[in-house]
């Protein structure tokens, strides 16, 4: 078509050089054929123009036309009924994962036997699955502690994993922004502690039903080297399953979320106190009826044993309120370590009834026993960061060695264990303590 229509317009400007016979037009039928060739070229340059403008705009935005083309637009338009359900877009909904936003979650994947699934983790899909994970690692009902070895995925991958251990489940959660992570590690029957992991982006979340138990392995590099701790609790692994179910088959978002919510703050409620009680330990310096966060009126005794000596007070009048503030105080300032607990009742097997034959035997040593009404909770700083929680104890001991210069804390529970001696202590992590108890002990008594 642009073809012929060019031949056509030369074919008419030959004839008209033919028919010319003037000198003085010698040169217009040039410069006329000049003006003709760059009105043509103008012409092709501005189709050709128009053809990107519509290929650019075909690229960018199809547009529906007859024939062919609409029907491939139609095509088009229709794919989005193909979106699997529950990757659609979760804006409405708002999750996060050990705090950190589902906006910043790069990628999630599920490894389970044979079969690798990547979540959308803004999808309404993704976002549930996250919260319900961060609910589970963040209910205190289940204790995580640190566990032995790594996992390092250069020696074997989640893929081969999946297809070894075929009933485990392995989920894979990247951030762009790094997480941290306090739980409740228990240390022994009666000791919790406020342990931390911080500065990872990444985590697996691994449930081994062989096990019983489920582990979050946390990256120390990025070359795939992970640190486990794990929680081996058979009922957490049977809720795992039941709510993992409830995710693969739910289909209406709005109930789902909403009874998720629910959870999370009963899951809240839980911690609360915990975290509460943790997070504020020793910050209570105590008070006239008041021993590191316990009424005076639930403590039925406490004795003072010293050499050969010892002698009970009455907590309810002046001079043994005066004591107890300043002991709660006094203790309530140290920080503690269970590692820095050297000697003292728990080596020597001391029943609470034998603590009057141990004072006589050590000489200038102390002993201040306490017996509860019911069992107790007191929570303490660590040395350096954290918190203790001593938990379900009815006695307690400050022992106090002078020339060892070691100042423990040693507890018990009488109905529990009767026949034992102290379960076990913690120990002030400052060699000056020791002197600092008799120093306060000394001014008590010139009151």
């Amino acid at each position: 078509m642009k073809r012929s229509k060019v031949v056509g317009i030369l074919l008419m400007v030959c004839l008209y050089l033919a028919g010319c016979g003037s000198t003085d037009r010698s040169q217009q039928p040039s410069v006329q054929a000049a003006d003709v060739s760059q009105e043509l070229e103008m012409q092709d340059t501005k189709e050709m123009q128009e053809g990107q403008n519509l290929q650019t705009k075909w690229d960018g935005e199809p547009e529906a036309k007859e024939g062919d083309g609409a029907e491939d637009a139609k095509n088009r338009e229709d794919l989005s009924d193909d979106i699997p359900k529950g990757e659609e877009d979760g804006g409405k909904y708002k999750a996060e994962f050990l705090g950190v936003d589902s906006t910043e979650i790069l990628s999630c994947k599920v490894y389970h036997g044979e079969s690798l699934e990547e979540i959308t983790p803004t999808s309404a899909r993704g976002k549930y699955l996250l919260q319900m994970l961060s609910g589970f690692l963040e209910d205190p009902q289940y204790e995580y502690g640190f566990v032995l070895g790594i996992v390092d995925l250069k020696e074997e991958s989640l893929e081969e994993m999946a297809k070894r251990r075929k009933s485990g489940y392995f989920i894979q959660i990247q951030s762009g922004q790094e997480f941290s992570y306090s739980f409740v590690e228990p240390r022994d029957r009666f000791v919790k502690h406020k342990s931390k992991i911080s500065n990872f982006d990444t985590v697996i979340v691994e449930l081994d039903q062989g096990a019983g138990g489920i582990f979050l392995n946390y990256n120390i590099d990025g070359k795939g080297t992970f640190h486990p701790i794990g929680c081996q609790n058979p009922e957490m692994v049977e809720g795992f399953l039941e709510k993992y179910k409830e995710w693969e088959n739910a289909e209406d978002w709005d109930a789902a979320f909403a009874k998720l919510e629910g959870e999370n703050q009963e899951i809240s409620g839980r911690s609360a106190e915990i975290w509460g009680n943790l997070n504020g330990a020793g910050q209570e310096e105590g008070g006239q009826a008041n021993f590191l966060g316990i009424d005076s009126a639930q403590i039925q005794l406490c004795r003072i044993y010293h050499g050969e000596s010892q002698g009970e007070l009455n907590l309810a009048e002046g001079r043994g309120k005066e004591f107890l503030q300043k002991l709660s105080t006094f203790l309530g300032k140290q920080k503690y370590s269970d590692t820095f607990c050297e000697g003292g009742l728990e080596d020597e097997g001391v029943p609470p009834e034998g603590l009057g034959d141990m004072a006589k035997k050590q000489g200038e040593n102390y002993y201040i026993l306490f017996q509860f009404s019911q069992p107790m909770s007191v929570y303490l700083k660590e040395k350096p960061e954290g918190a203790f929680w001593i938990h379900d104890i009815d006695t307690l001991v400050v022992e106090v060695d002078l020339d060892e210069k070691i100042l423990n804390l040693n507890w018990h529970n009488q109905k529990e264990l009767p026949n034992d001696g102290f379960f076990s202590c913690i120990g002030v992590h400052n060699k000056k303590a020791a002197n600092d108890f008799v120093a306060m002990y000394e001014e008590w008594g010139s009151l």
